[in-house]
């Protein structure tokens, strides 16, 4: 639903300080538009270019999985296949003083057996596809920031790290406090009377004698 999806996108924005959102149309199936979610780590790359005076997003590149095929030995197993997403602006053919004249393009890689022996895995590009609006490209890539101050792609310090900071710095305090006590409370032993060479042992199987008198 919709507000788990905001739940999800203000959790991720809270600890690590970004998350993005892609906006997709599935024409195959169920011919409706729908957004996908992307965890920060899964970013990998962006790049913005001025277009005709504007600051525009040209570039993002997202770590994804794909289902592979199943496995010989059992078919209930399928395989996640490490995919890459490569959102990006491409030049057109209506010239560059067009506002129009850079189109969206997506191109999808995935990491499947190298063709040569040198490589047992080489990424391999998939298929490139040219999403349409009304039977034309799209100007711009349908992908949004979400940063707690603003959805710009840079990247921020996320809201908790402060707090990250002064927890950590507690644990410490704390762990180190414990440390000394545990250590500072354990009972030592001091005996007199002993020959100094002899090898005394603590436990309860283990008895020290000596023939001192007046040995304690």
């Amino acid at each position: 639903t919709l507000d788990s999806y905001a739940k999800n996108i203000i959790e991720d924005v809270v600890s690590l300080g970004r998350a993005g959102t892609l906006i997709d149309w599935d024409g195959e199936k169920e011919s409706r538009a729908y957004v996908s979610m992307y965890a920060a780590e899964s970013i990998l790359n962006w790049r913005e270019t001025r277009i005709n005076g504007q600051l525009k997003l040209s570039l993002v590149v997202l770590s994804e999985s794909a289902s592979g095929e199943a496995k010989d030995d059992d078919p209930f197993v399928v395989e996640e296949v490490p995919q890459i997403r490569v959102l990006k602006l491409v030049p057109s053919t209506q010239g560059p003083t067009d506002p129009t004249s850079y189109s969206y393009q997506v191109d999808i890689w995935q990491l499947r057996p190298g063709k040569t022996r040198k490589k047992e895995t080489e990424w391999q590009l998939i298929r490139t596809m040219v999403p349409l609006r009304l039977g034309k490209p799209l100007s711009s890539i349908p992908f949004i920031f979400h940063g707690p101050a603003h959805s710009r792609p840079a990247v921020v310090k996320s809201p908790i790290e402060d707090i990250v900071a002064a927890n950590l710095d507690h644990y410490r305090l704390n762990t180190d406090y414990r440390h000394g006590m545990h250590f500072t409370a354990l009972p030592t032993a001091f005996v007199t009377g002993f020959d100094k060479t002899a090898n005394l042992r603590i436990g309860s199987t283990t008895a020290w004698v000596t023939d001192t008198l007046g040995a304690t």
